[in-house]
């Protein structure tokens, strides 16, 4: 198990490495079919949260009561108010008051952007089953890229240490959270199962917001066109193809891994 999470950890940081420092680079002519993979991934957080990790959540038999499912409730709420009433979080994008340096504002970018990611990474090293710890890798480095490469744009014109400090942070934080979440899988099963419910709140709101926040684009940019053409509908109808591929995607993927079980 060990070892799976190794590598699997070193792939994420592989990725964020990838997305941050390369993609910004060479991925301007294509950005558009982005939006299809955020739309993806955001489909596959949703599913993995829903399918995977609730199920495994209800398991825990310390209680009557569900507390499972107040932590996860209070942790998607929780994320929703810093991402939209503190930290302003629109489509990887945050407004931040322009009097502060450059520097500052960009770790405050990558920590609120990113702070999911770190959440994310715990629940990793938490997954004490192959089919637990695959399942969140896959929903991981499919939402990995996408948020690397909105990272290492908002970053991709900044001077010396304002690039590097941030970006530093960014690739480090998922790792940095699989460390916490191996070492303190063991402590209780109270602390498993908040840690675990938080991560499942956690998935539900990037999954859904990414879905909602790409309809939302799409919905604006064909409103700004005068002429209504096939284009617009193949925009909708794939990013709605890209929602059911993802839901599709991680429900073989946990049928598979039942059988094998």
């Amino acid at each position: 198990m060990f070892g799976m999470i190794l590598i699997y950890t070193s792939i994420i940081l592989t990725s964020s490495i990838i997305g941050t420092i390369f993609l910004p680079k060479v991925i301007h002519k294509y950005e558009h079919y982005l939006h299809y993979v955020n739309s993806f991934s955001g489909s596959v957080l949703f599913s993995t949260a829903l399918i995977h990790l609730l199920p495994e959540l209800s398991e825990y038999h310390l209680s009557e009561y569900p507390y499972h499912m107040v932590f996860v409730t209070s942790s998607f709420l929780l994320l929703m108010f810093l991402e939209k009433y503190i930290f302003h979080i629109h489509h990887h994008t945050v407004e931040i008051d322009s009097n502060i340096s450059e520097l500052t504002t960009n770790i405050i970018t990558v920590l609120a952007i990113s702070a999911h990611s770190f959440i994310a990474g715990i629940s990793l090293g938490l997954s004490d089953s192959n089919k637990e710890l695959n399942t969140i890798f896959i929903s991981i480095i499919s939402h990995k890229i996408f948020a690397a490469y909105a990272i290492g744009c908002k970053l991709y014109n900044s001077k010396s240490w304002n690039y590097y400090i941030p970006t530093t942070i960014f690739i480090l934080i998922t790792p940095i959270g699989v460390i916490v979440g191996y070492f303190i899988n063991d402590v209780s099963e109270w602390c498993s199962l908040i840690l675990e419910s938080i991560s499942c709140g956690t998935f539900l709101y990037i999954g859904s917001t990414d879905i909602i926040e790409e309809h939302e684009i799409q919905h604006h940019n064909s409103n700004d066109t005068h002429h209504r053409c096939s284009n617009t509908k193949l925009n909708k109808y794939g990013l709605m193809l890209s929602i059911i591929l993802g839901v599709v995607f991680i429900s073989l993927i946990n049928i598979q891994q039942d059988q094998e079980h």
